[in-house]
């Protein structure tokens, strides 16, 4: 976890023990735009409003993954 400022940020692999999700699956939601994510250095961090607004968004605004 970082913060800067008021803004807490989390890497995929704290998310993969928090969510119980893979890798794989949130690298998925990012590049899909399911979870909005930012690269910093070789990682990529979701912040706590990007996952506040994840589970806030209704699965049927999602359009299918086309995998």
């Amino acid at each position: 976890m970082i913060k800067v400022q008021e803004t807490i940020a989390y890497d995929l692999n704290e998310l993969e023990r928090m969510l119980s999700v893979s890798h794989r699956t949130l690298r998925s939601y990012i590049r899909e735009g399911k979870l909005q994510a930012f690269k910093l250095g070789l990682k990529y961090y979701v912040t706590q409003r990007a996952l506040d607004d994840y589970f806030d968004t209704p699965a049927q605004d999602w359009e299918p993954s086309r995998n």
